[in-house]
């Protein structure tokens, strides 16, 4: 029975690795790194900036889905209470005075598109 259990981890931890394996070749593939010409993309500028921390929109599905991408906040959280300066600070894209004029911006499309008299609101 010992023998089979092993068996039994031995293919899991097999199939775990071949799922990564191919997780990222898929990420290599779509990133274009095997192609000929290959250049490589200057990271964004929120990625360069040490003050900015929150890098969750620039991170790979995998570390999306396990929110490996925000570790070292809760492992400095366990720590100890984490203070306003420990966050860093946001990206352009995600501060809330973009996302209210993207929000506004939406918002206005759709009042023009609908019709002023329509029989169904009330």
């Amino acid at each position: 029975i010992v023998t089979d259990l092993n068996f039994l981890l031995v293919c899991i931890l097999i199939s775990i690795y071949g799922f990564f394996l191919i997780l990222e070749l898929s990420i290599f593939l779509k990133k274009g790194y095997f192609c000929p010409g290959y250049s490589r993309d200057i990271p964004p500028l929120e990625l360069q900036d040490p003050g900015k921390r929150f890098h969750q929109p620039y991170v790979n599905i995998l570390s999306q889905i396990t929110y490996t991408w925000i570790s070292w906040l809760l492992k400095s959280g366990y720590q100890e209470p984490i203070k306003m300066e420990d966050l860093g600070e946001l990206a352009q894209e995600e501060t809330a005075l973009k996302n209210f004029d993207l929000l506004k911006m939406h918002y206005d499309q759709q009042k023009e598109n609908k019709p002023s008299g329509t029989a169904g609101s009330r």
